[in-house]
């Protein structure tokens, strides 16, 4: 492997691979591609990877918005895409997030390469600290910003000191060469500094791999995407394009971030008292934008939110924002400064319980309240899931007698990714033969690939696939979907990755939504009741008030103890707990968890 800046072409003709080089041939850029129907289909042929082909194998990102973990092989080497996290929507009770299963890369790990990251945010690096291990530490690359986001996080995780020399900064120069990989990058607008694609050359193919993306023409603080090594990319032929799904349903192009400022910058003219302005910690944009209208009026910034501290420090440190020293205050000083010249930048756009801006709305957050006479701006759109959590914010803010702006107040808050116009430049200038998309649901999916249709590419060569599809082919005979293989998300609770499993999770269902009752036995050496069964409830009924159906409960243990008491003891329980349900369900309609102790004397 080496890892060097490349000049402008990007055309296939760079000299320096480890092996021969795959270039395009003019014939394999003009054949009509087509699907064969004579693959291999037995499990012994399909897991064989021959050198020609290539295989693409997303772990996440297909069936949800999150868990973003492409796979490539080639030959015996192997890299991947991203590692990112989700979080739940559903009740999993006791469930932090979820990351994608890895099974199929541990079970070649020594053919991995390298794992290459796309941009900052946590739903394509928030899974590292869960796999780097298991995967004996892989090298690792990202752009300046990303790498400095993924170190600030193993330092959390205590992970640094393991990925010594191993995490490797690129740019829109940089390729990185393997036996059968040759991976380039390009710039893309994001919500975030530093955001890439990925070209990937393999002898069976050349990949376009978009990331995250839109094109922002006025973009703040940074370049615009770079449309030209895009069109030449797309001139020396790409087989297959992996692009950015999230918006897939909406028309048109997204609103310039110089937009969002100048709505902004509008609002917090206006304000009489404090300006708290709520947003995601990874805008950074956003928060550059929000420092540049403070000193433009005059204000003093203080921040609100672990994250969000966070990240402006590493902002700052690589040259993204430059705060003047004398404009961030600590929000304990706040009081000490007249109202009108206070923006507080926080985390909890959300609604999230214990970010800081909810603290601020309903006890405090290190002594910050929010009182009358405050302007909150929400300067981000309700993800889905979340409606209830943010009015219940809105609400306790408005109690206070504060104002609060939303999104639709004004142009306060624009998407990190591209409608359909912006999905149909992407395709236009790659012109791929084959299309795959990715980032979002099934329902995303299959709109980009009806979007991808009217533009040209054919129904056969869009390519929507789930978690652990298998899409293998080369430039002259076509990629398809030959197998399938189950890849479901692993629950993180605490420290424990993937050992919560559908069990526990629908025992913990149960006792939130019904609650336990426990039974107690107390016997003797000849297996007799010593006394009455003792019925304790907890999260079912309020047992003073329900003695007639304790005593039931209790006379039904008896019973069943005398039919069972001569087998074996977990027989005896799983029966008491049985018939104690089938009555409790009876009487009640719920379905409290039983949990029978036999104790011997």
């Amino acid at each position: 492997m080496n890892i060097e800046k490349r000049a402008e072409n990007v055309d296939g003709n760079d000299e320096n691979h480890s092996k021969p080089k795959f270039t395009p041939t003019s014939e394999a850029n003009t054949r009509k591609p087509f699907i064969r129907k004579d693959f291999p289909r037995t499990k012994e042929e399909s897991d064989i990877v021959p050198s020609s082909n290539l295989r693409i194998i997303p772990l996440g990102g297909v069936e949800e918005i999150g868990i973003n973990c492409t796979v490539y092989e080639s030959g015996e080497e192997m890299i991947v895409v991203d590692m990112g996290l989700a979080f739940s929507e559903f009740d999993y009770y006791g469930i932090d997030h979820v990351v994608p299963d890895i099974a199929y890369v541990l079970k070649k790990r020594k053919n991995l390469k390298a794992i290459f990251i796309t941009h900052g945010h946590l739903d394509h690096i928030g899974a590292l600290p869960y796999h780097l291990k298991t995967l004996n530490f892989p090298d690792l690359y990202g752009t300046h910003f990303t790498i400095e986001l993924i170190k600030a996080k193993f330092e959390d995780d205590h992970l640094l000191a393991a990925m010594e020399g191993k995490l490797h900064v690129i740019d829109e120069n940089s390729n990185v060469k393997f036996n059968n990989f040759d991976v380039s990058f390009f710039r893309v607008n994001h919500s975030i500094p530093q955001a890439v694609g990925l070209c990937i050359k393999t002898p069976g193919g050349t990949v376009v791999q978009t990331g995250d993306f839109k094109f922002d023409n006025s973009p703040i603080n940074e370049p615009v995407a770079d449309y030209s090594r895009l069109a030449k990319i797309g001139d020396a032929g790409v087989d297959i394009l992996l692009s950015d799904s999230t918006n897939s349903l909406k028309k048109g192009h997204p609103i310039s971030e110089s937009d969002v400022a100048k709505g902004l910058e509008e609002m917090v003219e206006k304000a009489k008292g404090r300006v708290i302005v709520a947003t995601f910690a990874g805008l950074v944009g956003r928060l550059y934008q929000l420092v540049e209208i403070a000193q433009i009026h005059n204000k003093k910034v203080a921040i609100a939110g672990f994250s969000m501290r966070q990240t402006l420090r590493i902002a700052q440190e690589i040259g993204y924002i430059k705060i003047p020293q004398n404009l961030v205050v600590p929000i304990q000083n706040i009081d000490k400064i007249s109202p009108d010249k206070i923006m507080i930048l926080t985390t909890g756009a959300q609604g999230e319980t214990d970010a800081a801006l909810t603290k601020m709305a309903t006890t405090d957050y290190k002594g910050v309240k929010i009182q009358g006479g405050d302007t909150v701006v929400i300067s981000s759109r309700t993800i889905a899931g979340n409606d209830r959590a943010v009015q219940n914010l809105v609400d306790a803010i408005m109690s206070k007698n504060a104002f609060v702006k939303q999104s639709e107040d004004l142009d306060l808050y624009t998407s990190g990714h591209g409608y359909q116009e912006d999905q149909k430049i992407m395709l236009n200038l790659v012109k791929p033969k084959f299309f795959m998309p990715v980032h979002g649901y099934q329902y995303f999916l299959r709109a980009h690939g009806e979007t991808a249709r009217s533009v040209g590419i054919e129904e056969r060569n869009v390519l929507i696939t789930k978690r652990g599809s298998v899409i293998e082919g080369n430039t002259a005979k076509g990629f398809r979907e030959i197998k399938k293989f189950a890849c479901e998300p692993l629950l993180v609770s605490g420290s424990g990755v993937g050992d919560v499993g559908t069990a526990v999770l629908k025992e913990r269902e149960q006792l939130a939504n019904y609650g336990v009752v426990f039974i107690d036995l107390l016997v003797n050496k000849n297996r007799e009741l010593i006394r009455d069964p003792l019925v304790i409830s907890r999260g079912f009924v309020y047992v003073k008030n329900s003695q007639e159906l304790i005593k039931e409960v209790s006379d039904l243990v008896v019973a069943t103890y005398s039919q069972f008491q001569n087998e074996e003891v977990q027989v005896v329980k799983d029966e008491i707990s049985i018939k104690v349900s089938d009555l409790l369900f009876k009487e009640t309609e719920r379905e409290p968890m039983i949990m029978t102790v036999v104790n011997f004397v």
